[in-house]
């Protein structure tokens, strides 16, 4: 197997410490502990709007000024966060940790993705196969933060976020070795801001197929968002798990996805039109089980959800991306992600609602089911069949 560049490993290192989340298993019960659940989706509502706010202009100030100084810029705000849940334990303290996490993710979020896709030693084989690796990478570090973040929780409560800051450090520091390469430079930095942006945002709905990924993607990424945030958490807590058993089930699951996915997915899923469909399919399954009343079909349903969590950057974004110019990326991939932060604006505080509202996440659950069959599923078939159709034109052209 080919070795892998310097950037490659970079980015996969800083993707590891990035995927650190400490506070994953006990985030919820410590939060509701001060918070009720409406108040919790307003925590992750204005987050989501902070994000949308912040997703404007850091895109295109990635592709004009460079994306490696965007990363920079947003790691360092993104250590605020965890530094205001470890130091303050009352709504405000949390309304002020979603300014830092929204902010920091938003100048994060498509900017290591888009250095990475546009950078010279890179082609778009290469791209998917550090994307694969990445999968296994990410998974390792969420097993291994989520196992240790119960017992941190145990010692102290305010551990889990103390290592999040450490973590989030030592990411910022393989930031800084990145070597970005020039190709960000083909951007007419000339062109007024709000142009660049408003060309950018044209980029997404451009084709007929843009139009669709971004109408699958959006509700897609924000339904897994809002089940990573809180609700299986809460699913968790209602089912009797307790924070340290919750850290261990997360990590097991992990670790039971990592095999299956290294086993048999990556074997079965190596095409983009089977990835596609997969992604649609299981979005279905996996919210019609989490939404029933049964400890094993609930513990089916996370498998499968563990399985869309861990594969939806790698089997979607190289799709995105081969959509997009280069000269405009990473501006097209913020409008994309201001768009997912606005829908997740209003649905997180909606399902809060619906949570306290029904005192149990399966009728949110059951939402989301609703949504997959309706959008996504009718949406990844008709993004496979131009896959296959722009294949077979390939093909056709191609003189071998």
């Amino acid at each position: 197997m080919k070795k892998l560049t310097t950037i490659a490993r970079l980015y996969l290192f800083t993707q590891f410490f990035r995927s650190l989340y400490f506070s994953w298993p006990i985030w919820y019960g410590f939060a509701t502990k001060t918070l009720t659940p409406l108040q919790v989706g307003i925590f992750f509502g204005l987050l989501g709007f902070v994000q949308l706010l912040a997703e404007i202009p850091s895109g295109a100030f990635a592709d004009r000024y460079g994306r490696k100084l965007c990363a920079i810029i947003g790691s360092v705000v993104v250590l605020v966060g965890p530094l205001c849940i470890y130091f303050g334990h009352n709504f405000t303290w949390y309304l002020l940790t979603a300014l830092f996490y929204g902010a920091g993710r938003a100048f994060l979020n498509g900017t290591l993705d888009s250095l990475l896709y546009d950078h010279p030693t890179i082609s778009k084989q290469e791209y998917r196969r550090v994307n694969k690796l990445n999968i296994t990478i990410f998974q390792t570090g969420l097993i291994f933060s989520a196992a240790v973040g119960g017992f941190l929780y145990a010692v102290h409560p305010s551990f889990p976020f103390l290592a999040e800051v450490i973590t989030g450090c030592i990411c910022l520091m393989l930031i800084l070795f990145i070597d970005e390469g020039r190709n960000h430079t083909i951007t007419n930095i000339q062109e007024p801001y709000l142009s660049h942006f408003g060309n950018g945002l044209k980029h997404l709905v451009a084709t007929k197929q843009m139009q669709l990924l971004v109408f699958m993607g959006v509700p897609y990424a924000v339904m897994l968002s809002i089940c990573v945030d809180y609700l299986n958490e809460a699913a968790m807590i209602e089912h009797g798990f307790a924070p340290s058993t919750r850290g261990v089930l997360i990590a097991g699951m992990k670790i039971f996805t990592l095999i299956i996915l290294n086993i048999f997915f990556f074997r079965w899923f190596e095409q983009d039109t089977k990835r596609i469909v997969f992604l649609a399919i299981g979005s279905v399954l996996t919210f019609t089980l989490l939404s029933l009343n049964f400890l094993s079909v609930f513990v089916i349903g996370y498998i499968v959800w563990n399985i869309l969590v861990a594969t939806q950057t790698a089997f979607f974004n190289p799709i995105l991306h081969d959509n997009l110019p280069s000269s405009h990326r990473a501006t097209a991939i913020g409008s994309y992600n201001a768009l997912i932060s606005l829908v997740e604006f209003g649905v997180s505080t909606g399902i809060g609602f619906l949570v306290q509202w029904f005192h149990t996440p399966r009728f949110a659950y059951g939402v989301f089911a609703v949504i997959s069959f309706f959008i996504i599923l009718p949406c990844g078939i008709m993004i496979a069949k131009n896959l296959t159709k722009n294949q077979s034109r390939v093909q056709l052209i191609s003189p071998n």
